[in-house]
């Protein structure tokens, strides 16, 4: 499809994304007549303000932000959201509970989260409590979106948090030591697409297609070049 035709979604992501890189580089993007303009969100507040604002088109987020703003008036935004969740992506990337440098789990006094009442805040609880550390004990310390919460546990400003999306790997390098894995909950839906579900958005849609097509690929084994290579660019 000429370029010129392409209809922009704007996408709302925690982390950048390897598979929408992948996507975006290998042609599926462009063979679905869309591009996607990532947006970098600081928090899952601020990513489902930009939803009903009409500033994001499309979110990748925790299924239990979903159901947050979707069912409950009891959210940061105040109201219920009319939300959709279209598409599932994964299984976690690697989501696990980290603790900072020089500390056992057991040692932690804080946890660091997106805020209190997030999907991960509630996995990272349910492992907290599998582990025989009750969540209730430690201060929860509001750090907004996974790479911000990477780099305060190197920095030692919480003892332990979430992460996922190639932030572990980051963490390990920093000599941070993974204490558990969502793995460990059972069948764990780690990422979903979501949007507004007030009007069709077709363009929206296909990306969240081409988002599982991809990531299905991946899984697979294909691009394995192009993965190595956003992985690099994209999470240092």
């Amino acid at each position: 499809m000429d370029g010129s035709a392409l209809l922009t979604v704007r996408l709302g992501t925690f982390t950048p994304s390897v598979v929408l890189e992948v996507a975006r580089r290998s042609g599926r993007l462009a063979a679905a007549g869309v591009e996607v303009e990532e947006q970098a969100v600081a928090s899952s507040p601020a990513q489902f303000e930009a939803l009903e604002n009409g500033d994001i088109d499309l979110a990748v987020t925790s299924p239990d932000n979903v159901l947050l703003y979707a069912g409950f008036d009891e959210n940061p935004r105040g109201h219920r959201l009319p939300l959709t969740i279209t598409a599932a992506l994964d299984r976690g990337l690697g989501l696990s509970l980290w603790t900072r440098p020089g500390i056992e789990l057991g040692e932690a006094r804080t946890l660091g989260v997106d805020v209190p009442v997030s999907g991960f805040a509630l996995a990272a609880r349910a492992l907290l409590s599998r582990h025989g550390v009750d969540p209730d004990a430690l201060e929860a310390v509001s750090l907004g979106s996974t790479p911000r919460r990477r780099e305060a546990l190197a920095a030692g400003e919480c003892d332990v948090t979430i992460l996922g999306s190639g932030n572990e790997l980051r963490a390990h390098e920093d000599g941070c030591r993974r204490a558990a894995s969502v793995a460990e909950l059972g069948d764990y839906l780690g990422a979903v697409t979501c949007r507004l579900s007030t009007a069709a958005m077709p363009a929206a849609d296909a990306v969240a297609a081409v988002l599982v097509e991809t990531g299905t690929e991946i899984a697979d084994g294909r691009h394995v070049d192009l993965v190595l290579d956003a992985a690099k660019r994209l999470l240092g």
